[in-house]
């Protein structure tokens, strides 16, 4: 998948409230794995950079690169992809709940910290602007 050729990636079917051109490809074959364990496979995700976008050195033509590594089998790239993307906003969402102090809980009593954590979700599930 080299600058300015898309049509080595496979595109990527996204959300349709947020329509972006993207492609994945797999470049497993241009790299040695073989110190991931086995059956690990380089996957590389390219999409349209939203105006305004902080981009990176390989960034190139508008262009953002995203790579990541797995061990799954599936043959669809772009179920690759979406799983995990899907990942990713999970963990966001643990990030953002240890930052709203559920990353240690204050008290002895189990009661309390119960209430602690609940007031805690409610802080994140009505915060009008996620970080990611």
């Amino acid at each position: 998948m080299g600058p300015g050729d898309l049509t080595d990636g496979k595109p990527v079917t996204e959300h349709p409230s947020r329509p972006r051109k993207a492609y994945v490809a797999e470049l497993t074959g241009l790299l040695d794995l073989s110190g991931w364990g086995p059956g690990a496979r380089l996957l590389v995700r390219r999409e349209r950079a939203h105006p305004g976008a902080q981009l990176s050195l390989i960034d190139t033509d508008g262009w953002r690169h995203q790579a990541f590594l797995t061990d799954q089998q599936d043959d669809d790239l772009a179920e690759l992809d979406r799983r995990h993307r899907a990942h990713a906003h999970v963990e966001a969402r643990i990030e953002d709940s240890h930052a709203l102090g559920l990353a240690k809980l204050p008290f002895r009593a189990y009661e309390m910290n119960e209430a602690w954590m609940q007031l805690a979700l409610c802080a994140q599930t009505s915060s009008p602007t996620p970080r990611h």
